[in-house]
């Protein structure tokens, strides 16, 4: 082999070793600015899927207040639907007691008893006002369930009493997180990869470890875009 064919041959050898550095050092830039960019949208959907838990919790707090509420205004109209009740059935008894006495001739008692039963008549209408009467059902019961759902439905106006939807959320952004994570991870094996690429002297060698490193960093970016796609980013 000629002195001019040996030279010819190193100034290749050079050239392709300058080109395959310039090859790694982009690779290498490459890389590490997308694990950035992955590593950034895995830290905000922790971010998101830590909010979006912190509003289940607000969410699941506004409904047990809703629940309070609605139960207690139930019982203020149940205890005063009872109270109605109790006081028209002791009118009407006193007033059939009062028809009673009467029939039997005893005028005095038959006055005292329907006394008694004006003033519990009197009673009984005002605790009526106490109670909605839509709530009382034909057969005289009072529909707690109803009364209970409307005054959840009037509570829930202007709060989340919902946390279903915030605790979906917060699935979605962790497991988009950790999908994220996991390419960041590839990404990391990637420059590793490159890193040997740079740092070996075979040619043959140097070439592997750069596209082996290229092939990880294909395949880590297209299970990002997938994991972004299939979780709706």
């Amino acid at each position: 082999m000629s002195a001019e064919t040996v030279v010819e041959t190193e100034t290749e050898n050079e050239s392709d070793s300058k080109t395959l550095d310039t090859a790694i050092a982009i690779g290498i830039a490459v890389v590490s600015l997308v694990a950035a960019l992955v590593a950034a949208l895995a830290v905000s959907d922790t971010n998101s899927a830590a909010g979006a838990l912190e509003d289940a919790v607000f969410a699941t707090v506004d409904r047990e207040k809703a629940n309070v509420i609605a139960n207690t205004w139930m019982y203020q109209d149940l205890r005063a639907f009872v109270q109605h009740e109790k006081l028209a059935a002791l009118a009407a008894n006193t007033e059939a007691a009062a028809a009673e006495a009467a029939a039997r001739g005893d005028a005095a008692l038959a006055q005292s008893l329907r006394d008694q039963a004006q003033s519990l008549q009197v009673s009984a209408n005002a605790s009526e006002k106490f109670y909605n009467e839509q709530y009382v059902l034909p057969d005289g019961a009072f529909d707690e369930a109803a009364f209970i759902a409307h005054q959840l439905r009037l509570e829930s106006r202007n709060r989340d009493v919902n946390p279903d939807d915030d605790i979906e959320a917060a699935e979605t952004y962790f497991t988009r997180g950790e999908s994220f994570v996991v390419s960041v991870a590839g990404m990391a094996v990637s420059i590793t990869f490159l890193i040997l690429a740079q740092i070996v002297t075979a040619p043959a060698v140097r070439k592997g470890w750069f596209w082996l490193g290229v092939v990880v960093f294909v395949g880590a970016t297209v299970y990002t875009f997938a994991a972004a796609w299939l979780r709706g980013l």
